[in-house]
């Protein structure tokens, strides 16, 4: 990679939790390359590459950039917890933000 992804990092499955920045063809067939997001609001992340044989016949890397689509999950609601209030007879008293029902 010539530029690391911003939202998440590649892995392999054999070292989980690890970011990579090199990977092999052998890696990719076998299903061993792996994106892990960073669980952010984003949605789109990516990579910059830079690709080459080993260089024996002379020929100039190929670059290109590699483009992720993140699909959002329904994250868990926040939970907010009613303290009460206290109002005497014929005062009142304003509900408001986490106070209310529903936030």
């Amino acid at each position: 990679m010539s530029s690391a992804s911003v939202h998440g990092q590649l892995e392999l499955t054999t070292g989980a939790g690890v970011p990579i920045t090199v990977f092999t063809q052998e890696d990719i067939d076998s299903d061993r390359v792996i994106y892990k997001h960073d669980g952010g609001e984003s949605l789109e992340d990516g990579f910059a590459f830079s690709l080459a044989d080993g260089g024996e016949d002379a020929v100039s890397a190929a670059t290109g950039t590699f483009s992720i689509s993140v699909t959002a999950l329904n994250d868990a609601p926040t939970v907010v917890t009613n303290t009460g209030g206290t109002v005497k007879e014929s005062e009142s008293l304003a509900i408001t933000g986490g106070d209310a029902p529903g936030k």
